[in-house]
């Protein structure tokens, strides 16, 4: 043995885990000897002896199948793996878990022939007894195993070549019943006078599955590649290519199943591709636009309309085409302009339905409404014989002076900010001060004009207040909600307002 591969391995802790693991079981301490063992895999994944051992106590078959499939990619005629495997199917089978596993070596037969996992392990003196016996044992094998491979391993070399179905048999068993076994070439082992390095014979089984993966992802068979990948990347875990290529595995696999409709699958691959690159701005867009579709649907089926709108615009936003999201979009904001048209809230019913025809033009039942909320909007509006009215638009913060249907004056303007909005409805102008003061907010209001009440103040038209100090508030913030529900007006605007409406002039406010 070279000094390298002696220093690696006398410094490794896999085998002190081992140790524990054993000297728990021999106790009966079943849940610390598990705890040890999966210490000693997670400390060197390829140490042979800690997966066998840990495939033995693990309550899932599956599991146990996919530890024995790594034993096997490293030794291939290891007959312990081999009855193992034979073991956990039958337990995948329905089988009494206690079925005894012959020909197979002392350690790996007491671990296989232990109670189920479900039954607690209550120690007892003869029970003691056999453990203590087949802890002597296990330690005068695990020494002589030491003893040999201190020594020229030359056996090794001269194993015959692993065939196909002895090396991945249990891997196929793991995953599916969808996913054969793969038919991997021979491989020939490196081989030196008294020693085989471990590197090379990883680097070996590594090429060995890549070339498989050109097969697979030439015919597009991203499950399989995705698969092929995992396993070459075991042996080689520091290879940055590998994980890039699992990635797109998983990224193409993911793209397919989104066709196929199996969303909440592709949403988990595409969690497992960000897991190799997290910061994947492809995966990422994709993963977003993915989640909220989901996300939007659900609450579509909800019929949380306004929700659901609101999650669906952001898809929308990035590929209009999406899935169902522009059907879903339409149909969402058709329900929301119903519901304002029940409310006679005619403003939002109106820009709800020219929303879902902007969605589809083609929605003949969104623009048969929106003709109907325009009609009944004109027949609500005053000006038609031409008198004075004011319009106010919540949503553009804009105030026009009216004659009839002609604009006769246009201003930029504030009114309530959030918490305390300005009321949209039909109100008319109450009261005149050239310039009112209001005690409970300590400032003077300018030009002002009452159009409604709000509890026991009244909200109105004026210009921009002014504090006790002689201070002007607001300045330089008209177009904002800022007010406390008034509408502001720049005060040159508000003089000319005061002045052009008389008490009794319609005031229409909407958004």
């Amino acid at each position: 043995m070279t000094a390298h591969a002696t220093l690696s391995r006398s410094f490794s802790p896999a085998p002190h885990w081992l140790r524990l693991g054993q000297q728990a079981l021999k106790h009966g301490q079943r849940d610390e000897a598990m705890r040890a063992l999966r210490h000693a895999v997670a400390a060197d994944p390829y140490h042979a002896e800690s997966l066998l051992w840990l495939s033995g106590l693990c309550n899932d078959p599956r599991e146990s199948l996919r530890l024995l499939a790594r034993v096997l990619a490293l030794d291939p005629r290891n007959e312990a793996a081999h009855e193992g495997i034979r073991w956990a199917r039958r337990r995948l089978q329905g089988d009494d878990l206690l079925l005894p596993i012959p020909r197979t070596s002392a350690p790996l037969r007491a671990v296989y022939s232990m109670p189920a996992p479900s039954l607690a392990i209550t120690p007892h003196r003869t029970n003691g007894d056999w453990l203590m016996r087949w802890a002597r044992r296990t330690i005068v094998v695990c020494v002589a195993l030491v003893l040999i491979l201190s020594g020229a391993i030359v056996w090794l070399v001269q194993l015959p070549a692993p065939t196909a179905s002895d090396t991945l048999v249990a891997a196929a068993s793991a995953e599916s019943a969808e996913v054969q076994p793969l038919d991997l070439p021979e491989v020939q082992l490196p081989t030196r006078a008294h020693v085989v390095d471990r590197a090379q014979v990883y680097a070996a089984r590594a090429d060995a599955l890549m070339r498989q993966v050109d097969v697979t992802w030439t015919q597009q068979d991203w499950q399989q590649s995705a698969l092929l990948l995992a396993q070459a990347i075991a042996f080689r875990p520091d290879d940055a290519i590998l994980k890039r290529k699992l990635m797109a595995a998983y990224f193409n696999q993911a793209v397919n199943l989104i066709d196929e409709g199996q969303l909440e699958r592709a949403l988990t691959l595409f969690d497992q591709a960000l897991e190799i690159a997290p910061n994947d701005p492809q995966v990422l867009g994709e993963r977003d636009v993915l989640a909220n579709y989901i996300k939007g649907m659900n609450l579509y089926n909800q019929r949380s309309w306004s929700s659901s709108a609101q999650v669906l615009r952001k898809v929308y936003a990035s590929d209009a085409g999406y899935l169902e999201t522009r059907g879903m979009l339409y149909r969402a904001y058709y329900q929301i302009g119903l519901d304002f048209k029940q409310q006679q809230e005619w403003q939002s019913a109106l820009n709800a339905f020219q929303t879902a025809v902007a969605i589809d033009s083609d929605g003949k039942e969104a623009r048969a409404e929106l003709a109907k909320i325009q009609t009944t909007i004109q027949s609500l509006q005053p000006g038609a014989v031409g008198e004075k009215w004011i319009d106010i638009n919540l949503t553009t913060q804009r105030f026009r002076a009216m004659q009839g249907q002609s604009v006769a004056y246009s201003f930029v303007t504030s009114t309530g900010e959030n918490g305390r909005e300005t009321n949209p409805g039909k109100y008319q102008v109450l009261d005149k001060i050239p310039n009112a003061y209001s005690r409970f907010w300590n400032l003077w209001m300018p030009y002002w004009m009452g159009i409604y009440w709000a509890g026991s103040s009244e909200n109105g038209i004026h210009a921009l207040p002014i504090l006790s100090n002689g201070q002007t508030l607001w300045g330089g913030y008209l177009g904002r909600r800022v007010s406390f529900g008034c509408v502001i007006l720049d005060t040159s605007a508000a003089r000319l307002m005061y002045d052009w409406a008389d008490i009794g002039t319609t005031v229409v406010i909407h958004y």
